[in-house]
Formats: C-alpha cells, structure tokens, sequence
C-alpha cells in the first residue's frame, strides 16, 4: 500500500531497483547424449509435434486420421511411422523416469548428480553431445615421480585428487523473476550497536501476473576445468579447533544475514565450504592473469553440501566458461588444463593467496562486505565480478587456505601426512 509504504530513493542503475532470480544447472548423461539428428532429438525439440501426437493417441481419434497425421510428421522427420512411434515412446519413457527421479530433488541432489557425471569417466563421447570431459587425473599423479617440483608443489599434487577437462558443456538457465527493495525497519546485525535497514523483498514473476506454467531460460554453451580436493585431508584440517572457531563467527553472520534478507543459495557455512569457494576466486584471478580469461566472463561452480539431503561428500570446483554460441569457446582452458600447467596455475594460486597488495590490513581484517560475510578477502585479491560468483562475493577468506599464527595453511596439512 503506497499510503502505507514510505518511497525509498534510489540511484538510477542501483542495482537493487531491479534484480533478476534466476536457477541453473549442466545437461548431463542420459539427456546430454542425445544426439540431435536422431529422430527422438529431432521429436524432443518439437514441442507441438509432440503435443499433437498425444492428442492422436485419444481413444475417440479415427484409426485412419491417426495413421494420416503420423505419415506425415514422419515424413517431416524424413523417417517412417513406426520409427516415428517407436521414438515417441522412447522420449516418453525418458521423460517418465526424469520426472520420478527430478520433481523431488533439492538443489544439492541435483549437484549430486552433476557431480557423479564430473567423475564418472566415459571413453566413447561422439561429436554431436552437449557434456564431454577428459579425466587428466592418472597424469596429474604422475607427476609426483618427477625430481624437478618443490614441496608446495607435491603438496599441491597430493591435495587435488581428481582433475577433469570438461571440453564441453551446455548450461541451462532459468529466468524464474525478479524482486525490488522494500525496507521493513531497522534491526540489530550480529549483535553489534549498530543498527542497519535491512531489506527483504517480493519476487514478481517474468509474465508479471504468474498466470503462465511455463518460464523463459537460455541455453550457453562452453568448456571448462574442474578439480576435487582429497577428502581425508580436508576433513583432517577442518577439525582443527582454530578453523572452527574461525568458521563459526561467519556462520552466526550468516544466520543472522538470511533471517534479514532475500538469499538465493541454500548454503551451509562449514570450514571446508568457505575453503573452496576461496580457491575458486583465487583460481578464477590467476586464470585472469595467466590465460588472458576477462574474470566476469568466468564462473564458479561448487559442489559441496547443500542442505543435508547428499549422500556422499562433494569437494569440487568448477570454474568454466559459457557463451551463447553453440560452437563454444575457443579452447584456453582445456589448454591450462594439462597437467603441467594446470600445476603452474596452482602453484601460483597458493603462492598468491599469501599475499595481498592492501595486506597487513586484509589478512587482519574480522569482517567486510556484506553483513561482514567475509574476513580476510577484498578486491586486492578474492573478490571477483559478481557475475562470476554463484553467493554474491560473500563468505570469503583467504586466512584459510594461507594459514595464520593459529591456522596451518591448507598445503602445510600436506606436510604432516607425509611426516
């Protein structure tokens, strides 16, 4: 009610005036690896071919009509009838399971099971799918046996269990609405004095009125390089008395942040959450610095608990690059990713991560950002353009993978195993 409602001022172009919602996820196996000439491919991308076979299959349909209109949509996928209905059942057996297996899923089951396509390696890809990877993860091994690499450098070897060239991906994107500011008072962040407006908001939907059952989305393809971190050694630092209490700080901020405000993840504060979303930034600066990647036209993707629905643990990055063009990139990162340089790139990664150009300030800093989500990180050297960041630039700390005083860094960890 505008009576009620006092106008807030806002600049023109903050960005808060209009801010889109949107959710994503890969096309994975089975449905990445249906190859478009086919004819299910072809059926599967002609919604309303498949919607006038449906109504054909009405008891009250002439048999004679019916054999009519299936000649002639199989004369336009140029194959025969009984092709054309043994495809249609097909597609809608598929469709079938994917509706049992996706309606229920939360949005950490679904990175689950992206995250199993990840490891899962597969030898007999054709040109024409949408999710093809190589596994560099024995190569990457086997650069333990060599004489030439320092210790931070075998430290680095052993800490990555899995590395993985995805030399193509198609990323769907869902616009499902959007929200603007609207001020509910003031109250107390973190138990600090001082008191800040906090803004919560309504998502209006794309056709404004929520009347239609269907939302717009975007497919962008692309390639990438994802890694996963050895989970004995994680679960080992992330006991460490210093890294909880560390942690723990930020996730009181974080509890106290999404009672306040409009949150898009579902997100669960832990040490080696925040461990990884650093080195994803960190990874997607040096990519900036050592391939020529803008850092915006870059994203992360994490795959790690969301929620308490996952069966088994996750520790993996994704950093990858998409465009709307259905030829892709160009290749860079499938060429960072050979084991030697990707190596380099990560030596680099650490090496950075000790130092800062606005350090002793950063390293010491308790909080900054939003809601004071993030500790030790600032432009200097985590922060990424938001467009590149799934949490927003929140819940970044860079302390955490150098180590402090009362912190071991994460490769130091390395050194004890080896002890």
């Amino acid at each position: 009610n505008m009576m009620e409602t006092p106008p807030i001022a806002r600049e023109a172009g903050d960005a808060s005036v209009f801010t889109p919602e949107s959710k994503d996820a890969l096309v994975i196996p089975p449905e990445s690896r249906m190859i478009k000439e086919s004819i299910v491919g072809k059926l599967q991308n002609n919604q309303e071919m498949i919607d006038e076979i449906d109504q054909l299959k009405a008891p009250s349909v002439p048999p004679g009509l019916k054999k009519s209109k299936l000649n002639t949509f199989a004369r336009q996928l140029n194959c025969s009838r009984e092709e054309l209905e043994s495809a249609f059942e097909d597609l809608n057996k598929a469709d079938t399971l994917e509706n049992e297996q996706i309606e229920s899923a939360t949005d950490g089951q679904l990175l689950e099971l992206e995250y199993k396509a990840l490891l899962k390696e597969v030898s007999n890809f054709l040109e024409d799918e949408d999710f093809v990877t190589q596994h560099n993860t024995n190569a990457w091994k086997k650069l333990q046996n060599k004489n030439k690499y320092t210790d931070n450098q075998l430290n680095t070897i052993n800490l990555i269990s899995e590395v993985v060239l995805v030399k193509r991906l198609r990323k769907i994107e869902v616009y499902k609405g959007f929200h603007r500011i609207k001020s509910t008072g003031n109250t107390v962040l973190d138990g600090r004095d001082k008191t800040e407006n906090i803004d919560q908001v309504n998502v209006t939907p794309p056709d404004m009125e929520g009347l239609q059952d269907w939302l717009p989305a975007i497919e962008l393809f692309g390639e990438g390089i994802f890694i996963s971190l050895d989970e004995e050694i994680i679960s080992q630092w992330e006991k460490i008395d210093a890294v909880r209490a560390r942690v723990s700080i930020l996730k009181k901020r974080w509890d106290s942040y999404i009672k306040n405000n409009y949150v898009f993840n579902e997100v669960l504060v832990t040490p080696r959450f925040i461990l990884l979303h650093t080195i994803a930034h960190l990874m997607i600066r040096q990519l900036e610095s050592d391939v020529g990647y803008p850092a915006a036209s870059l994203s992360e993707r994490l795959y790690i608990q969301k929620g308490s629905s996952q069966s088994e643990p996750m520790l993996g990055i994704l950093i990858y690059v998409v465009v709307a063009d259905k030829a892709g990139s160009l290749g860079g990162l499938a060429e960072i990713a050979k084991p030697e340089k990707l190596l380099s790139l990560l030596t680099n990664v650490f090496e950075r991560a000790q130092w800062c150009a606005l350090d002793p300030v950063c390293s010491e800093h308790e909080g900054n950002g939003p809601g004071l989500l993030n500790m030790s990180a600032c432009h200097g050297c985590s922060l990424v353009p938001d467009t590149s960041c799934e949490f927003g630039n929140k819940l970044l700390d860079r302390t955490l993978v150098k180590g402090n005083h009362e912190i071991p860094s994460i490769l130091s960890m390395l050194d004890k195993e080896n002890k």
